[in-house]
């Protein structure tokens, strides 16, 4: 995004993982611990969300596991103090769900970021901070290439707060003097992705059908 993070080597670092029992968060986990470093892991496991402890279960030795809600302003700046890189991967991930109940999307995807923000601005200002934003951010396509200049016209409540929490990462960035970027990702599937819910990335889901033997129902428009 427009901000630009420098981000050091990872041997021998601090690294928090908010989220880190998810799909994105564990795979990022188990690659920091294979490099070298030292990884917490900071997760309250929501079961609306897709985190798993078995997601680490062959690195659980090897980490440091805090059972905790980014919500919690308290909480979490006791463990953004003294580390080196903060990687936030915690959200309410689900579309459908940040529909049906827009509160709670609010307070984890916009009011929990700016609670990982603050604590970093007032506590640990040497920290890197990498913010995970999702390409549904820019809902329908406009043009293409979807860059970081496209227009943003989110079509449900939990893009449109990913939206708002990116903006946030870029306002700290240029306004404290934070080391943080965003960085969005799109349609994202792999090892450790939650596959029994369609809740969670369509792809995993389909994926998970197929590892099962199980019908893929595709839904499409009827061309005009």
């Amino acid at each position: 995004m427009s901000a630009t993070v420098k981000l050091p080597g990872l041997r021998g670092r601090k690294i928090l993982i908010t989220g880190g029992l998810g799909f994105i968060g564990s795979n990022l986990a188990q690659k920091c611990v294979e490099l070298g470093a030292e990884v917490t892991i900071y997760d309250c496991l929501d079961p609306r969300s897709g985190g798993n402890l078995y997601n680490v279960h062959d690195i659980r030795d090897s980490v440091e596991l805090c059972h905790q809600d980014i919500q919690d302003f308290s909480r979490v700046s006791q463990h953004i103090l003294n580390k080196d890189i903060i990687f936030n991967c915690a959200a309410s991930t689900s579309h459908p769900f940040s529909m049906r109940e827009p509160w709670i999307d609010l307070d984890v995807n916009s009011r929990g970021v700016i609670n990982l923000l603050e604590a970093v601005r007032r506590f640990n200002k040497d920290a890197c901070f990498i913010h995970l934003g999702t390409s549904t951010q820019l809902g329908p396509l406009q043009h293409k290439i979807a860059d970081e200049m496209h227009p943003e016209f989110p079509t449900d409540i939990y893009s449109a707060n990913k939206c708002v929490s990116e903006k946030y990462v870029l306002i700290y960035a240029r306004a404290h003097q934070i080391n943080a970027a965003v960085v969005r990702l799109a349609n994202v599937f792999g090892p450790r992705a939650s596959i029994h819910s369609p809740e969670f990335t369509f792809n995993n889901y389909f994926i998970g059908l197929a590892l099962q033997d199980k019908d893929i129902t595709v839904l499409a428009k009827a061309p005009r």
